[in-house]
């Protein structure tokens, strides 16, 4: 849905851009906090501009299981998947698109899902909260670590969202570009066996344009002039 829900925002005429719902350091958005204000329309300049990437990552638990009298092994498995795409928008923002899902290939159990997902990356920059999808929002949750670094995303019950109706999450920053060298975590329930966290690598993250070689060299050679200037004082 994530992939196909861009080229169908994309092909659409703005309708008006959505208002910003900050998502501080050390805070937590319910809902109602972003349900009416931080829903994006198709064409949104302010979120969405040029896709720059995307990708996928995941991370699979599997549990033997007893079934028909015997024990069953890979009973259970597990899928938490986050799909995402970056955006480099007209108005300088660098947002970072994800689709978070649960895949559940069990054989049995009624409690398998991913639950809870988090991204990490994004200390020291400011962002907002957005969502595109023609439903209601299912995230209940959306906090960020008090260091600003970690947003995690929390469903109130691990979902199997194969279907199609999943809404995609925005987090709209003032990053000059990004890389794809940032970190998140899935908390994977399996029915009996509870909570199992696993981690998750080459996700996408914000980042500054780094300063050319002459830069750094001007600003050392100011440095030093004022150094000097100090020192005949």
């Amino acid at each position: 849905m994530f992939l196909k829900s861009l080229v169908f925002t994309g092909a659409l005429l703005a309708a008006g851009a959505a208002q910003a719902v900050p998502l501080l350091p050390g805070t937590t958005l319910d809902q109602l906090a972003y349900f009416d204000t931080g829903k994006v329309v198709a064409g949104d300049p302010d979120f969405l501009g040029t896709q720059v990437a995307s990708g996928s990552v995941s991370a699979t638990e599997q549990r033997d299981g007893f079934s028909g009298g015997g024990v069953v092994d890979d009973l259970y498995t597990v899928t938490g998947q986050i799909n995402f795409a970056v955006f480099e928008t007209s108005s300088g923002h660098t947002t970072f698109g994800y689709d978070f899902r649960s895949i559940d290939d069990s054989l049995a159990g009624l409690l398998n899902g991913a639950r809870v997902f988090s991204v990490s990356g994004f200390a020291g920059f400011e962002v907002d909260v957005g969502w595109i999808l023609d439903f209601d929002p299912y995230v209940p949750l959306i906090e960020r670590s008090a260091d600003g670094d970690t947003i995690t995303v929390t469903y109130l019950d691990p979902r199997d969202t194969q279907s199609d109706l999943i809404e995609t999450i925005l987090f709209k920053t003032d990053a000059d570009t990004f890389d794809l060298m940032g970190e998140g975590e899935v908390v994977i329930e399996i029915d009996s066996f509870g909570d199992t966290t696993r981690s998750l690598s080459g996700l996408p993250q914000p980042a500054v344009i780094p300063l050319p070689m002459s830069g750094l060299l001007l600003l050392c050679a100011l440095g030093g002039l004022g150094l000097s200037r100090r020192r005949a004082a």
